[in-house]
């Protein structure tokens, strides 16, 4: 599954700025069919000088019952873009 063009800018820029992709979850949990995630955490200041569509939004899971992480979706699409949180 090709990843929803929303959220490659983002992607792009991580690759950009020298983070690397730990793993492709496909589908990832329940709600989202793909995620991409990050090893190191994401570049959010910079991120935020992106302008991205109103779909994209951020997002934070600190579920003990998985990985504590912050990214961003694509309410359209459910697709992620995470890494770990700070």
């Amino acid at each position: 599954m090709k990843l929803s063009s929303t959220l490659q800018p983002i992607v792009d820029l991580e690759i950009q700025l020298g983070n690397e992709i730990d793993r492709v979850d496909e589908p990832a949990g329940t709600e989202s069919p793909l995620a991409i995630v990050f090893k190191k955490a994401l570049h959010m200041y910079e991120i935020n000088q992106l302008v991205l569509a109103d779909s994209v939004y951020t997002w934070e899971s600190t579920d003990p019952h998985y990985e504590k992480e912050q990214g961003f979706a694509c309410a359209k699409t459910k697709h992620l873009v995470s890494g770990p949180l700070r």
